[in-house]
């Protein structure tokens, strides 16, 4: 067992670390509002319920979700956070990232729990990050944004325009 589990840990010579099919990792949810995923072979339904919460799931059940309805990565609706509490892996969520072969969907990830920080950036800035994302995650930041508006939290309208046509809507007409 001991053997077992210092393997689980090292990393082969591509710089893998081994993860077994029952270890249970953290998975957050990168979706603005509710965010269902269910595993077509075993039926299994796994809920979060708000941007930012935070589900269970074991390394077999994520290969599946990635062999099979690979958009949840791709539209990063979901960002691995580690390994549960209690287990024996010792993986990263690099590694993990690396052990799915997902890390190209997160190169430019903007995880929404903290797109609050939009309202703070540059105009530079706003236009190099949000030309680099991907459809569905602009699509969740202009979500997001519409919220921020609606609370006063973005303000300028200058700033709103600006966001308007680098997310290609308008915000302008949102009541």
């Amino acid at each position: 067992m001991e053997n077992m589990e210092r393997t689980a840990q090292e990393k082969d010579k591509k710089g893998f670390v081994n993860i077994g099919d029952s270890v249970l990792i953290q998975v957050k949810s990168g979706f603005y509002g509710k965010l269902v995923y269910q595993n077509r072979k075993s039926g299994d339904l796994i809920v979060w319920e708000n941007p930012g919460e935070i589900q269970l799931m074991s390394m077999r059940e994520l290969r599946e979700m990635k062999s099979d309805q690979v958009g949840f990565f791709k539209n990063q609706w979901v960002i691995i956070v580690g390994v549960a509490e209690g287990e024996d892996c010792k993986a990263t969520p690099e590694d993990i990232c690396r052990a799915l072969v997902i890390t190209q969907y997160y190169s430019n990830f903007i995880d929404p729990s903290d797109f609050e920080e939009v309202c703070n950036w540059s105009e530079a800035e706003l236009k190099s990050r949000i030309s680099l994302m991907s459809d569905k995650a602009k699509d969740n930041l202009i979500v997001a944004i519409a919220g921020f508006i609606a609370d006063g939290k973005i303000d300028s309208i200058r700033r709103i325009k600006t966001l308007s046509k680098l997310l290609g809507c308008d915000f302008d007409t949102l009541d």
